[in-house]
């Protein structure tokens, strides 16, 4: 009853504290209930049950609170990196290019990747190294230059967010867990595209921006779900980063290897039609899932064989 559902809101991601097996400690993200216009996304501290490790204690705690102007790009998706430090991926808040200018705002937390601390202070520190702090800026912020980096993983010090595009670009990011302030481009950039014209922004000056790891214009991708990095023992497929498309059902993977794309393998024809993808998932052991909205199933890889 505390979560709105409607437009891109809901409950939209769960993450098992790095010592999960000793203090039962896990993060959820969702939408709050109210209108499109006034509302939050929270970011929420849980435990397992003392009694029952197959339920939550009820009672959580609010971490962190990031109003929304409307009910689209929530972002949303959590992840631990180094260190144990929990990234949040954050929208722009909605409006057709960004028409609340937040994606180059450093004094919002709307449009960036965020970085806390959850395991000091009241209800979290902030790292020292990011790059705002003790100066202009939210000091939550890692990057800025976001849309709807709507599915976000960590593979060891590697951070792969699926930012999905406005109207020409989808794009997949791929940036070091240790290396804050980097500036993704949008609104002033859909992919490398400069879409300046339609923003707020005044220029399509190239310096400090970061272009993505791979781009997929339109209509060949409308809605990219960003995945995970395959670590299983079944597929013989480790180091793939999965990911694929909610529109246009396709998947694919790719090996990245010092932010650049060394091998690409398109599993469309293999799989079928997966319109609906909604996000990726793995388990305990690095196999990976699939989560499919239109028919509400959740699907595993396996060999072929």
């Amino acid at each position: 009853d505390i979560v709105a559902t409607g437009g891109e809101r809901g409950l939209s991601s769960l993450a098992f504290h790095p010592d999960y097996d000793t203090n039962g400690r896990f993060f959820v993200a969702y939408s709050t209930n109210g209108s499109c216009s006034d509302h939050s996304l929270i970011v929420a501290e849980y435990t397992v049950s003392l009694d029952d490790p197959d339920i939550a204690d009820p009672d959580g705690e609010v971490v962190l609170s990031v109003d929304q102007p409307t009910c689209f790009h929530q972002g949303g998706d959590l992840a631990f990196g180094p260190n144990g430090y929990l990234f949040i991926s954050a929208g722009d808040g909605g409006g057709g290019y960004d028409s609340n200018s937040n994606g180059q705002n450093i004094n919002t937390l709307l449009g960036s990747i965020l970085r806390i601390n959850v395991d000091s202070g009241d209800p979290y520190t902030v790292p020292a190294d990011n790059p705002y702090v003790g100066k202009a800026g939210k000091d939550e912020i890692y990057a800025i230059g976001m849309r709807n980096p709507w599915r976000m993983s960590i593979d060891g010090d590697t951070v792969y967010v699926g930012d999905v595009g406005q109207n020409t670009r989808e794009e997949i990011n791929v940036f070091s867990a240790t290396e804050p302030g980097l500036n993704f481009g949008w609104p002033r950039f859909e992919g490398t595209l400069c879409v300046a014209a339609s923003t707020s922004e005044t220029t399509c000056d190239e310096a400090g921006m970061v272009f993505p790891t791979i781009e997929v214009p339109a209509p060949e991708s409308d809605s990219i779900i960003g995945g995970y990095v395959y670590r299983g023992s079944t597929l013989g497929m480790d180091g793939h980063y999965f990911y694929g498309d909610f529109a246009d059902g396709y998947i694919r993977s790719a090996v990245i290897v010092d932010g650049v794309v060394s091998t690409e393998q398109d599993w469309t024809t293999a799989l079928g039609d997966q319109s609906g993808l909604a996000s990726f998932g793995t388990d305990g052991q690095g196999e990976i899932y699939l989560l499919n909205l239109f028919d509400g199933t959740v699907k595993k890889f396996v060999p072929a064989s």
